[in-house]
């Protein structure tokens, strides 16, 4: 009896605890909730909560001044981050159909020509012994300041060199003293690119000329002759798809095409490097890529302005090719030739090929492109008939569809005249 009474009762102490168990593990619970709700209502008010200057404060007997937070909080027990601008742009990406239409608007504007450099001469005649002297004592005295680097004499007819550079990154480069008999007229000449010199520059271009040459340098500067002028148009436009065509007559000056190593076309050089006149155009992407690695200046792409994320430059690939007629005047005439050369892309003709359905299983079509390239028109209709082809008409009458309408050369170098005739530059020249 006595033992039923003991099982009894630890039965019933067993219920108790259970019974009180399950209270407290109830009120715990609701502890919870109501804290958690809590701490959610306050991380709420935190986050609406206006950002506010700090209270000005004393600590060890300095006074702070009152400062703009940078951060805030955004809950009791989140970590800190930057405030965001109330009027912030959200960073995405342009949509495709503005890109495209960006890229169709530049083709179809006509872009700016300009004279990208230009090597102006002091003749030896017009200069005396001890003003030479004068000369390359300046020089010395500004490559001992730091105000001239030494540059390099190779290939370029001068016995010393020496660049100014500015801070950015532009710069004039003077050669002294002629080494070879093509340029022993000259005494000196000087290379800038009028496309990137500022008023500023040209102020100092005038000053240095007047501490070269004290008592003459509007003499010398009335006096200074052409040398040789480089003038380019950029086109957003792929330079593989180009087939070009300098003169219309039956002998084309062709130098040769370089490749990159996948056979695509790189650059197309027009006539000798060693001719009076020649002609390049080429891949302005790989150009700038080469000019990164040596740590000279790089150029802008033309639809620099529709790229808003940093990624577009990783996604968003536009394509840059560059016109460029290299001038070289052995006679050395005197300025207003800068004037009369109003057409440096005259009797130029360009075709773009694109990719398009009725031309991917032509074949013998892409392979006289290629012969275009290499041989010139006149040429590749010669070469190809002797060698038993029937289809050159064919292939010159689908050439003609693809001749661009974007290219207008007489019209961009009336807008390169105008705009050098502005500048401070032919202020000086022509003063």
């Amino acid at each position: 009896m006595a033992t039923k009474t003991k099982s009894a009762n630890k039965n019933i102490h067993t219920v108790r605890d259970k019974r009180k168990n399950n209270e407290m593990r109830e009120e715990s619970k609701s502890i919870h909730n109501t804290n958690t709700a809590r701490i959610k209502q306050k991380s709420k008010k935190e986050k609406l909560r206006p950002l506010s200057n700090h209270a000005e404060a004393k600590a060890d007997g300095y006074r702070t001044t009152a400062v703009t937070p940078k951060y805030k909080r955004t809950g009791p027990t989140s970590v800190a981050q930057p405030a965001k601008e109330p009027n912030a742009a959200p960073n995405k990406m342009p949509p495709k159909k503005a890109i495209t239409s960006a890229v169709n608007s530049v083709v179809a504007a006509k872009p700016p020509l300009r004279i990208d450099k230009l090597t102006l001469a002091v003749l030896m005649d017009d200069v005396s012994e001890i003003e030479r002297t004068v000369v390359s004592k300046q020089f010395r005295t500004w490559l001992k300041a730091g105000t001239v680097q030494r540059g390099s004499t190779k290939g370029k007819g001068f016995k010393h060199s020496y660049v100014c550079s500015f801070s950015d990154k532009s710069n004039l480069e003077f050669r002294v003293n002629p080494s070879r008999s093509q340029v022993a007229k000259q005494f000196m000449n000087v290379t800038l690119n009028p496309d990137y010199l500022n008023d500023q520059h040209v102020e100092d271009l005038k000053a240095m000329l007047s501490k070269l040459f004290p008592g003459r340098s509007d003499e010398i500067i009335r006096r200074l002759r052409v040398y040789r002028i480089d003038v380019r148009a950029d086109f957003p436009v792929d330079v593989n798809s180009l087939i070009i065509r300098q003169g219309r007559a039956k002998k084309e000056s062709k130098f040769f095409v370089a490749t990159d190593k996948e056979g695509r076309v790189e650059t197309i050089y027009l006539g000798s490097v060693y001719s009076e006149k020649h002609s390049v155009v080429y891949d302005q992407n790989a150009s700038d890529d080469f000019k990164r690695k040596v740590g000279e200046p790089t150029n802008l792409p033309p639809l620099e302005h529709v790229r808003v994320a940093p990624k577009d430059d990783a996604e968003v690939v536009i394509s840059r090719t560059r016109f460029e007629v290299r001038r070289v005047y052995d006679d050395l005439p005197h300025l207003d030739v800068l004037e009369r050369w109003t057409a440096p892309f005259d009797r130029w003709d360009v075709w773009q090929i694109r990719d398009m359905p009725q031309l991917k299983k032509d074949a013998a079509f892409w392979m006289y492109l290629d012969v275009v390239r290499w041989r010139g028109f006149a040429g590749a209709r010669m070469y190809l008939t002797a060698h038993g082809c029937t289809e050159v008409d064919r292939f010159e009458k689908l050439l003609e569809k693809f001749k661009v309408k974007w290219w207008q050369p007489e019209t961009m170098a009336l807008e390169m005249q105008s705009a050098f005739r502005s500048s401070k530059l032919w202020e000086l020249l022509k003063r």
